[in-house]
């Protein structure tokens, strides 16, 4: 994303405000969460149903080993084992993957501010002024 923003910038003749360069990561951001969502409700819904079990089982897995490794109580494994289910099952539905969308776009977004921040050149007030001494 940095680098097509600074390609932008550079077909804006070397300049782009922080609003020109948050918009367009903001939509490039937008595009890639469409698409990396759309194919992944299709992947787990439609294509291999079981593909997406079997994700959901090796990450609840993980997840207690890093838990029983901390040392946590069984106590709270199990409420975070419960919780986790109902996670993934809700991100399995449509609503679910629909909010997932909107949550990737927003965390990318604060991301954008830096980026924006970063990548802003605005063009100089007085392009032909002479400096003063």
């Amino acid at each position: 994303m940095i680098i097509s923003l600074k390609n932008i910038r550079t077909y804006f003749g070397g300049y782009i405000t922080f609003a020109n360069a948050f918009l367009n990561f903001l939509v490039m951001i937008a595009i890639f969460v469409l698409i990396s969502q759309s194919i992944y409700y299709l992947l787990i819904l439609v294509i291999d149903p079981e593909f997406g079990q079997a994700v959901t089982d090796v990450s609840i897995e993980k997840i207690i080993a890093m838990m029983e490794g901390f040392g946590a109580p069984e106590v709270e494994i199990e409420k975070a084992l419960v919780g986790m289910e109902e996670e993934f099952e809700n991100q399995a539905t449509f609503l679910g993957v629909i909010m997932s969308m909107f949550k990737g776009i927003g965390f990318m977004a604060v991301i954008g501010l830096i980026v924006a921040a970063i990548i802003k050149k605005n063009p100089p007030v007085f392009e032909n002024a002479e400096t003063i001494d």
